[in-house]
């Protein structure tokens, strides 16, 4: 089983050494989280619906999440290779 890629630290803080700060995939997740209960045109905004439907939006909110993370390390891998035909054609 290979390990969850979790994008790093958010917010590193370099002079704690119990403490990174929080993953970047937390961070997604909150956000994505937040964007379900902030909207107005979402329909599961009564709480009681909220209530029922919270697995789902926390279950697409993880998968978002993911999706966020590895589109960003395909781009990281792209802007890499491509650093380094620049560095080839000097």
């Amino acid at each position: 089983m290979s390990e969850k890629n979790d994008g790093g630290p958010a917010f590193p803080v370099s002079d704690l050494s119990w403490n990174n700060g929080m993953f970047l995939w937390d961070w997604y997740v909150g956000r994505i989280v937040q964007g379900f209960l902030s909207n107005p045109t979402t329909e599961i905004l009564y709480l009681p619906k909220v209530m029922t439907h919270l697995e789902e939006i926390i279950r697409v909110s993880f998968g978002m999440a993911d999706q966020i993370l590895e589109e960003r390390n395909k781009r990281h891998e792209e802007e890499k290779e491509d650093a380094v035909q620049r560095t080839d054609q000097a």
